[in-house]
């Protein structure tokens, strides 16, 4: 289940989560890559809305390191 939020400019992942059990399908990923071609499709619609953000990014979080997979990529670090 991913829960997304539409916003001007862009689209944002809040949240993501599965079944353990099917973490070998690494969904993450795929949902990253639904998200992105979602906010492509929106995109056709609403010019504005050109951005798609992986949502948070902890990196001492190994259920998150496939984000950093992602380029380009900015990273708020405070």
């Amino acid at each position: 289940v991913g829960v997304i939020d539409i916003l001007p400019g862009c689209v944002s992942s809040v949240y993501f989560y599965y079944d353990p059990d099917f973490s070998f399908l690494s969904l993450g990923v795929y949902s990253a890559i639904s998200e992105i071609d979602y906010t492509k499709e929106l995109s056709s619609i609403d010019t504005n809305l050109s951005y798609y953000y992986l949502g948070f990014y902890t990196h001492n979080c190994s259920k998150m390191n496939y984000k950093a997979q992602y380029r380009p990529s900015d990273l708020l670090d405070y």
